[in-house]
């Protein structure tokens, strides 16, 4: 009996043809995937490390208020990966996200300028930086809704001023441009 010799036989094993088949599948269906997760409250921003000199050893604490941040972020995204409302996305496919960080309207704020922050006229230019509303969101989804944060390709973030302060944070693949387009359009429809 003539061994398997893959130099004259081009068709693929069926274990590697049944493995292409479900990995061609799982890219679909990731394209069509689109999670939302919105998060009640004032947004925190990822806060700046702390270091600390033990002996020869440098240990790093994250402040407490970014940890308790990054858990209820996580366990929203937890529940919806349970309950089948959301899937994983497949290591290595290219994500886009959409963070809105929507922040309370100052009280010291004129009666002119609420009116324009809660129309979304007038926008917070103040600290903390978008980056690090960006940098708590993909870091409380990383190794839960995709396996690396590098998976994150495209990345459009917003902060504005609302009567309820929340933030949220929709994740769809980078091949999905119905889903980008809508939450581009959006975002310019609303100036």
């Amino acid at each position: 009996m003539e061994k398997y010799n893959h130099e004259h036989y081009s068709d693929p094993t069926p274990r590697v043809a049944l493995g292409k088949v479900m990995k061609d599948q799982a890219e679909l269906e990731a394209i069509g995937n689109v999670v939302q997760i919105i998060v009640d409250g004032e947004p925190v921003a990822q806060g700046r490390p702390r270091f600390a000199r033990r002996g020869a050893f440098v240990s790093v604490r994250n402040p407490e208020k970014s940890k308790a941040y990054k858990q209820l972020i996580y366990t929203k995204v937890l529940g919806l990966l349970t309950s089948g409302k959301a899937k994983q996305f497949p290591k290595g496919h290219p994500l886009f996200a959409h963070i809105i960080s929507y922040r309370h309207i100052p009280k010291d704020l004129k009666k002119k300028d609420r009116e324009a922050a809660e129309s979304g006229k007038l926008l917070p230019v103040t600290k903390p930086d978008t980056d690090n509303y960006i940098k708590i969101a993909l870091d409380a989804l990383n190794k839960l809704l995709f396996r690396d944060d590098s998976a994150v390709t495209t990345v459009f973030a917003e902060k504005r001023y609302s009567r309820t302060p929340r933030m949220e944070i929709t994740v769809c693949s980078r091949y999905n441009g119905d889903c980008i387009k809508d939450l581009l359009s959006e975002a310019v429809e609303e100036r």
